[in-house]
């Protein structure tokens, strides 16, 4: 399978020599631009007819904060996936710091900089969620190590990404990210052809080209070290190499492609005259700057209709979440969604999207500020069924599943390019009922867990102790499946499922039978297959209790499930096999532990209990048992979930 890779400004010069290394090494690649189009199709065809790759174009003004994550999100979704992002679009404004308009110093902060940085984040962002060990190169100068008359901004910009990117690479090296530069010297980014088009343009707007001479790249060449001007095609043949295995164990360093041209102190004197150019064109501003990946935040979900003691929740609680001490500090509550007792948060963490449990069912989406955590009421769509219990987004954020526990309904909605909530696509009514007249009288659809390849949707039926198995369409429909169920049967309930990281693997907690069930998943025909199913209540236990939520650490190694009535969480061992291996059990601290959640390292864990609190406990990673450490009063405090920016 292709690897993919998204490189900006790649419709001309240093980029378009990028895209074609690229597709020679056997990458599909999305490329931008902002005006070249025709240039842009010229590098499509190429890619495809004489590299047999695809190639995606998109023409995007990112002068438009709210064209790029759009455009992120579609290239992603096109080409299946990044395993690389070249940042090379780029704006070039010469002159002396004294005569240079400030719009000028603005505008090349903005593309230089901001959009690199906002790039790397969006990327980052998705490779560490998928667990994709990934790599991004910036395309930054020379000129960022040696001064130049005329290029304060440009080489401090190009100083300043050098720096950053070191920090950048220490702060995703744990995930396997891999972050480095490639600083071209001068390059000939026109063919002599084009330059001399260029000459003539120059002319014409009167600027002075009398020094030019008729060949100023091949003059400039004469006097770097290595005796030629550089190629577009040299900076792709060092982002094939530092994106490749041969790299691999090497992040955060500049790599200067420049003929050994500052060595000597050569002065560059570029070949053409001191004003505003750009290279590749697509420019402008980006998004707001996001948060650093060190930010995290939780969310918080709860029932808003008065409990027993009179006390009323207040909707989705937000919270600042020190990930050194477990602490928590309430930031926002957020009331426009009756009864939020689910939440999940977009593929590209930019939107939540919340249930409102009851008789009328709807689901709403919020947009996520990354600097700050806090949420804004987007847009609701209502669906047909009662009591929603659960939504996912689909794999490529074009659509999210909802569960009706009161009516049995799986509904598909419809995510926007903005990412808020569209229509309505499908309204699957489940039929059919279970071994136990009181709980499963009737279908009670009660969650829908979406496969690693994003090809299938199966939906856990408590009512029917089924898993139903649906196909996920290009638009995000569903259709039901060739294999159209997994039967689970014996009373158990199938409540919430959770993938391994290996993809393959897939397990179920049941809530009324209280047990986990480990289940493999062949990709080819959706179908699942049942390996163990293993008690989570101790021998003999008579006492009321139904099971609830169900997670695994980030490595796979271990499996948390929750048990309300009992008020425990109980923790298993993974083995090599997938089979598991009961550990230990350890209390909720608060009463009816309906949802928990792992932090983004695995070394905290927040669990909602219904009975009214939020608690935090400490994990030890090697026991696995979790420690009480803070509390925080919430009434009927229902669901929970991280979020690191």
């Amino acid at each position: 399978m292709s690897k993919k890779a998204i490189v900006t400004g790649g419709s001309r010069g240093i980029g378009r020599g990028i895209a074609f290394k690229l597709a020679e090494a056997g990458y599909d690649v999305a490329i931008s631009y902002a005006t070249a189009s025709a240039s842009a199709d010229a590098v499509k065809e190429k890619i495809e007819k004489e590299y047999g790759q695809r190639c995606f174009v998109y023409q995007v003004d990112l002068t438009d904060p709210d064209n790029a994550q759009p455009f992120i999100r579609r290239a992603i979704r096109d080409l299946g996936g990044l395993d690389l992002l070249v940042n090379n679009a780029g704006l070039t404004i010469e002159g002396s710091i004294a005569d240079m308009p400030v719009d000028k110093v603005d505008k090349l902060i903005n593309l230089d900089f901001k959009a690199y940085i906002h790039n790397m984040q969006a990327a980052s962002r998705y490779m560490v969620s998928r667990g994709i060990k990934g790599s991004i190169i910036n395309i930054t100068s020379s000129r960022g190590e040696r001064a130049y008359p005329g290029d304060t901004v440009y080489g401090a910009v190009k100083a300043a990404l050098n720096r950053a990117i070191q920090s950048i690479a220490l702060d995703l090296a744990p995930y396997g990210v891999r972050v480095n530069n490639v600083a071209p010297g001068a390059t000939q980014v026109r063919s002599k052809e084009e330059m001399k088009a260029a000459i003539k343009e120059w002319a014409d707007l009167g600027i002075d080209v009398s020094e030019m001479g008729d060949d100023p790249f091949g003059e400039l060449g004469e006097r770097i070290p290595l005796g030629r001007i550089g190629t577009p095609e040299d900076i792709g043949n060092a982002i094939v190499f530092l994106a490749s295995e041969k790299a691999s164990y090497i992040t955060g360093i500049t790599l200067r492609v420049d003929g050994g041209l500052i060595l000597s102190g050569e002065p560059e004197r570029a070949p053409w005259p001191r004003y505003e150019t750009t290279y590749d064109m697509n420019w402008g501003h980006m998004p707001p700057r996001d948060a650093d990946l060190r930010s995290t935040y939780l969310y918080v979900g709860s029932y808003t209709f008065p409990n027993k003691q009179g006390e009323k929740a207040e909707g989705i609680y937000v919270y600042d979440f020190d990930r050194n001490s477990g602490r928590i500090e309430l930031l926002q509550t957020v009331s426009d969604t009756p009864n939020p007792s689910y939440l999940t948060i977009s593929e590209d963490k930019m939107h939540l999207y919340a249930v409102s449990e009851g008789r009328e069912s709807s689901v709403s989406s919020y947009r996520i500020d990354p600097e700050t955590g806090k949420l804004t009421f987007e847009n609701k769509v209502g669906t047909a069924g009662t009591a929603m219990c659960h939504v996912v987004p689909s794999r490529d954020s074009n659509a999210v599943y909802t569960s009706m526990y009161g009516s049995g309904h799986i509904v598909a909605v419809s995510v926007n390019e903005d990412g808020t909530l569209g229509k309505v696509l499908t309204t699957i009514a489940h039929e059919g009922k279970g071994t136990d007249p009181r709980r499963q009288e009737a279908q009670h659809a009660h969650s829908v867990t979406v496969s690693p390849d994003g090809k299938y949707a199966f939906a856990c039926d408590l009512g029917m102790d089924k898993i139903m198995i649906y196909k996920i369409l290009e638009d995000g429909s569903l259709i039901p499946n060739d294999v159209p169920y997994t039967e689970i049967g014996g009373g158990e309930g199938p409540r919430h499922m959770e993938f391994h990281p290996n993809g393959n693997w897939l397990y179920l907690v049941t809530e009324m039978g209280a047990k986990v069930i480990f289940l493999t998943y062949d990709p080819e025909t959706g179908s699942l297959s049942e390996k163990q199913r293993i008690a989570t209540l101790p021998e003999g236990y008579d006492k009321p209790n139904t099971a609830a939520d169900i997670h695994l650490t980030k490595d796979g190694s271990m499996l948390y499930m929750s048990n309300r009535g009992k008020d425990e969480l109980v923790a298993f061992k993974v083995g090599e096999d997938g089979m598991l291996e009961k550990l230990v059990s350890f209390p909720s601290v608060g009463g009816f532990p309906r949802s928990f959640a792992l932090s983004p390292d695995d070394r905290f864990i927040a669990v909602a209990n219904q009975n009214g609190t939020l608690n935090i406990l400490s994990r030890d990673p090697v026991t696995g048992v979790g420690k009480a450490l803070f509390e925080e009063k919430i009434p009927a405090c229902v669901c929970v979930k991280f979020f690191r920016a």
